[in-house]
């Protein structure tokens, strides 16, 4: 149920938020954002094929337009905002002074119930392989064949071999989706 996973508990305290981080993102606290190299890439939509690419932040231009998706960053931000916070106070009131945070609080209580909700990995530091994240993902969509021509490329084939509405009564023992 969306409703019930989805909403931020405002009635919680930040000493809350902080073991869910401790816990959860241990790893992504040790990253040092202020260093090139782990905040080198950003996410866009382009804008003539409405497909996500990726830019180099000090090379190209365009980092105005970053997706939402450098959730490792956001999740230091956070922490780092909330690490010297009287654990007692709540997170509805953390929100009403810190507004910018509420996309990544949410998220952070989504891991508390769904762990494997998200890649928790820096999605923006130089040494991303956009295409590791896209087999994970996609494999859940049937997607089994990826041949990249790059280590920027972003394109899959789905239901390879896969058949026809006219030949699904025929049985092939072979076929990945029987």
């Amino acid at each position: 149920d969306e409703d019930s996973s989805f909403n931020i508990p405002v009635d919680r305290t930040i000493n809350d938020l902080r073991e869910i981080i401790e816990k959860n993102y241990s790893d992504i606290l040790k990253i040092d954002f202020s260093k090139n190299e782990n905040n080198k890439k950003f996410w866009f939509i382009s804008k003539n094929k409405e497909e996500p690419r990726i830019g180099d932040r000090f090379e190209d231009n365009g980092s105005e337009l970053e997706q939402p998706t450098a959730i490792a960053r956001d999740i230091k931000k956070l922490y780092e905002t909330i690490f010297t916070l009287k654990n007692s106070l709540k997170i509805g009131n953390f929100l009403v002074q810190n507004n910018d945070l509420r996309h990544i609080v949410r998220r952070v209580f989504i891991t508390e119930k769904y762990p494997y909700s998200e890649i928790q990995d820096n999605t923006i530091g130089s040494k991303l392989v956009p295409i590791d994240m896209l087999r994970l993902k996609l494999s859940f969509f049937g997607a089994v064949k990826f041949d990249p021509k790059s280590d920027k490329w972003l394109r899959i084939c789905m239901f390879q071999g896969a058949p026809l509405p006219n030949e699904l009564n025929s049985f092939n023992q072979y076929w990945i989706y029987n």
